[in-house]
């Protein structure tokens, strides 16, 4: 009986994270908009020769043709899109940051239930690569998006509790976001906290960068404290960055 001949494919890939694979190989984890999570094969490109190997580095936007294999695919061509890489490693806040966006992308693209972010995580590096914006700012706005479109959306302008839009002075993830309602273990909001939030959610960008640092320190902890009790996990890039400052 012959075999089938796997299924070959093109597709626009972002390059969220790689493994080395033997002496010459690499596995990538790439995010696509067609096929969503892919993590490939990429043979030969630790050699000095490979075509295409420094096209396969993380925050790196190419063109890929692979091929289907019944666990891992197989890249066997890539051409170069964006390099955001080169911007995003000359800062250490941004590459740390960077790190936490793929690793929450990875694991929000597993599964049957896998959530589409490939524009989200397109414009997220883009942004950190051009030091466009804070990177901390621009982690937070992407993972409370990212969440939103996972289906864990967070309560920004209404009460979590009851929809109501006055008295906003608290926040509980267990509820879903800034609450008015007195519930157990709700964290205060400070003066323009709420409003941070909301200007991420909304890619309010003018405003959020009027933010101040009080208030932009509080819109992390929540962010990081929403993503722990959704996602039910710690993140190890986090919790790297936290060790750094």
């Amino acid at each position: 009986m012959s075999r089938a001949r796997s299924k070959t494919y093109s597709t626009r890939a972002i390059v969220l994270r790689t493994h080395p694979l033997g002496e010459a190989d690499r596995i990538v984890v790439l995010a696509t908009r067609e096929h969503g999570l892919v993590r490939a094969v990429a043979k030969g490109v630790r050699k000095p020769s490979s075509r295409f190997g420094a096209r396969l580095e993380p925050f790196m936007v190419s063109d890929i043709q692979a091929s289907e294999g019944r666990g891992l695919h197989t890249v066997t061509q890539a051409v170069s899109v964006a390099g955001y890489g080169v911007g995003i490693v000359q800062d250490m806040d941004a590459f740390l940051f960077a790190s936490a966006i793929a690793e929450l992308a990875e694991v929000l693209g597993e599964g049957d239930a896998s959530v589409p972010l490939y524009d989200l995580l397109l414009g997220a590096f883009a942004a950190l690569a051009r030091a466009a914006y804070p990177p901390q700012l621009i982690f937070d706005a992407f993972a409370i998006r990212a969440l939103a479109r996972a289906g864990w959306d967070m309560s920004v302008d209404a009460c979590a509790v009851t929809g109501s839009v006055e008295g906003l002075n608290a926040f509980s993830p267990s509820h879903g976001g800034v609450i008015a309602a007195r519930v157990p273990g709700a964290s205060a909001l400070r003066p323009g906290t709420r409003e941070l939030l909301s200007s991420l959610k909304s890619g309010d960008w003018s405003s959020a960068l009027g933010s101040d640092e009080a208030a932009r320190r509080q819109a992390h902890g929540l962010t990081k404290s929403f993503l722990g009790w959704h996602l039910e996990r710690t993140m190890s890039s986090l919790s790297r960055f936290d060790r750094q400052t």
